[in-house]
């Protein structure tokens, strides 16, 4: 009997999947309550998926997207002993980057908590879908999950992740899985210009660059992908 090589998959919205892959809420370390003493920030998300990692006990084929794509680049770049293959999407790690309008505002104290109090979760999810083209079944799935404790760690991952790109992308040479990344070039928050970055700093075999907006997995439509 063949075994199919594990999967884990991390994204910075919470869903649940059954199987070979494990989907992981990235930013409540699961799709439950976060660990006793978990403190939200980008180092303690890395820690955790190589806890997670470790556990599966083969080196699996790691995608990440969003955060989830800087995460796993990561650990792919500290823990390449746990990475078969490594997959980004949409998630920059280049210092020239500068962080969109509302990552700025989670980012400043009292801002940032006044913004999630005043959340209209209706609004933001017909926003996912009007916007960035998120089904709107996906998009109510999505803003469900955002409880205090979701919005709590949403400001502490994004105000550690300041200087994500300068303080990270220096040990992106240590990824030694072969990598994919994909991108949309439609997207309005990450210029597609970090999908080639990306992939120069990982060595990636492949950069593929898709007709949509920032979740390329929802694409139903569209042109053919551009892999340079």
């Amino acid at each position: 009997m063949v075994c199919p090589t594990p999967t884990a998959f991390g994204t910075g919205f919470a869903r649940t999947s059954s199987g070979r892959t494990w989907w992981h809420s990235l930013y409540r370390a699961s799709t439950n309550s976060p660990p006793a003493g978990f403190t939200s920030t980008k180092e303690a998300y890395a820690e955790w998926i190589i806890q997670q990692l470790e556990t599966i006990g083969t080196p699996v084929d790691l995608v990440g997207h969003d955060w989830g794509c800087m995460l796993t680049a990561r650990v792919a770049s500290m823990r390449p002993d746990l990475v078969r293959t490594w997959t980004g999407i949409s998630g920059p790690i280049d210092p020239g980057y500068e962080w969109y309008e509302i990552a700025k505002i989670w980012q400043t104290p009292g801002e940032g908590e006044r913004w999630m109090a005043e959340l209209d979760l209706d609004a933001f999810a017909e926003q996912l879908t009007s916007n960035f083209r998120v089904p709107p079944e996906e998009a109510r799935i999505a803003v469900s999950r955002f409880d205090d404790a979701m919005k709590a760690s949403i400001l502490v991952l994004y105000r550690s992740g300041m200087r994500v790109g300068a303080e990270w992308s220096p040990a992106l040479a240590n990824v030694a899985a072969p990598a994919l990344v994909m991108w949309g070039i439609e997207d309005v928050l990450l210029p597609h210009r970090f999908a080639d970055s990306l992939g120069e700093a990982t060595h990636a075999r492949a950069v593929v660059k898709l007709r949509t907006v920032h979740w390329p997995f929802f694409r139903t439509t569209g042109g053919c992908p551009h892999a340079n």
